[in-house]
């Protein structure tokens, strides 16, 4: 997935299989997580982060994987992940 110019919202669905975002910017842009994932909070998705060079991965409880290229853990905090 690639954003455009400005602050971007990937919207994280399940059923999507693995999805990968190419440019996500902390501090301008958000993930909106599907709350059928189990998840509802940043603490949760956190736990479920890896992290290999600047990639850093969620694997969710039904194996899909969302990769987010070019970034470190500092990118993400509680105000840009939200749930829906």
């Amino acid at each position: 997935m690639l954003g455009g110019a400005g602050a971007d919202t990937f919207v994280i669905t399940q059923g999507g299989g693995s999805d990968v975002i190419n440019d996500f910017k902390g501090g301008f842009d958000t993930l909106s997580i599907d709350d059928s994932y189990g998840v509802d909070t940043f603490a949760e998705v956190l736990a479920l982060m890896s992290v290999e060079g600047r990639v850093v991965t969620i694997t969710f409880a039904n194996d899909e994987t969302l990769t987010i290229n070019n970034v470190t853990l500092s990118a993400f905090t509680d105000d840009n992940i939200t749930f829906f």
